[in-house]
């Protein structure tokens, strides 16, 4: 009975072991969730400190016309690109030179007047 009796001891201190290496291991598992819990309510507390700053009245018509003045630059640059474009496609001639935009001689076109 000797071997029976060292067996169930030997048996009982490494399930015993074995369950206090559990135990530790699932407290440890809990600590580190509460701490995260922790942290994440600290997060959903901290609130975003925003400041809106406020326009003068008197001065909140300037600063609209300067957002329309800036509009208008960007419509003044379409139009002259597009203004610029239609000129490099066409040919044009000015009646004071005697060339084209493009280098060309122009013929002198004389008006008779009845």
């Amino acid at each position: 009975m000797s071997k029976l009796k060292s067996f169930r001891a030997l048996l009982k201190e490494r399930l015993t072991t074995a369950a206090m290496e559990s135990f530790e291991a699932v407290e440890k598992t809990v600590e580190e969730d509460q701490e995260e819990d922790d942290r994440l309510r600290r997060l959903l507390q901290l609130t975003p400190e925003i400041q809106l700053s406020r326009i003068a009245p008197e001065l909140e018509g300037r600063v609209l016309a300067l957002f329309q003045i800036e509009e208008d630059e960007e419509l003044l640059d379409i139009f002259v690109a597009q203004a610029t474009s239609k000129i490099k496609d066409n040919d044009v001639t000015c009646p004071w030179l005697s060339t084209s935009l493009h280098g060309e001689p122009v013929m002198e076109k004389r008006l008779s007047v009845p």
